[in-house]
């Protein structure tokens, strides 16, 4: 149905990243518009919430097979998160960086669209 949840936080991700990249308020956008798996309620990640799912997808990708039936990649590595602030954490390499308000209107990045599931 397009996603996964993580049995030990709750939390529904949506497998595939957004199409596209955009400024922070465009994925604000995409991410209140989107409907996937039946559901309508999809948000921007907190910071770490997309830092577990990194470390969630490092240990799958011991085994490309099993990567791939649970997360679609895009060529951008980057993706908008949120704590106090605006965030962007490298899947490349695992680190966050903060954005300022700025650059949040310039830079554009992709999304990994989660949601609180029901436990």
């Amino acid at each position: 149905d397009g996603t996964s949840k993580d049995t030990r936080t709750g939390l529904m991700r949506s497998k595939n990243p957004a199409p596209e990249t955009g400024n922070f308020e465009y994925m604000r956008k995409y991410c209140a518009n989107l409907r996937v798996g039946g559901y309508d309620d999809w948000r921007y990640p907190w910071k770490r919430e997309l830092h577990g799912l990194y470390e969630s997808l490092g240990f799958l990708a011991e085994s490309p097979d099993r990567q791939t039936q649970h997360f679609e990649w895009n060529s951008q590595p980057k993706y908008w998160c949120v704590t106090l602030g605006r965030h962007v954490i490298d899947f490349s390499n695992g680190r966050s960086e903060d954005i300022s308000y700025q650059e949040s209107i310039v830079n554009e990045y992709s999304i990994r669209a989660v949601r609180d599931s029901e436990k």
